[in-house]
């Protein structure tokens, strides 16, 4: 398991935990009123990450973001978390879609991590023959 904190609003945290066995990757938001857990998020990064079976090998970070917010109920947290597939250089960027409404009435969240973004992180070596 890799675990990471990210912030997700004003006053809520997320800890995002990735399962190194199954790809599963987590964002569960703690509610600073009642230190319960208010939201759950859930997304297996094994396809975004062309990661093949057996060979599970993973770094991750979070970060802060500032992504367009829209003018639904629901906006990008504050944060992101990439996850790398260490054995193809592969990274992914995800966040979860936070709604203060619901948030600030108590009432909990649930869905998946949304992807934002997908690169290689390696380039290739390129040796003489």
């Amino acid at each position: 398991m890799i675990m990471a904190t990210g912030d997700i609003d004003e006053g809520a945290e997320g800890l995002y935990v990735l399962d190194c066995l199954t790809g599963d990757l987590q964002c569960w938001v703690i509610d600073p009123r009642s230190g319960v857990f208010a939201g759950t998020f859930v997304h297996n990064v094994l396809e975004d990450l062309a990661t093949k079976e057996g060979k599970l090998s993973f770094a991750m970070v979070t970060g802060s973001i500032d992504a367009p917010r829209g003018g639904g109920a629901s906006r990008p947290a504050n944060s992101a978390v990439y996850v790398a597939d260490c054995n193809s250089g592969v990274v992914a960027m995800y966040t979860v879609m936070w709604n203060r409404t619901m948030a600030a009435t108590g009432k909990p969240q649930a869905g998946g991590l949304v992807r934002i973004a997908v690169g290689k992180g390696r380039t290739p070596i390129l040796r003489d023959q």
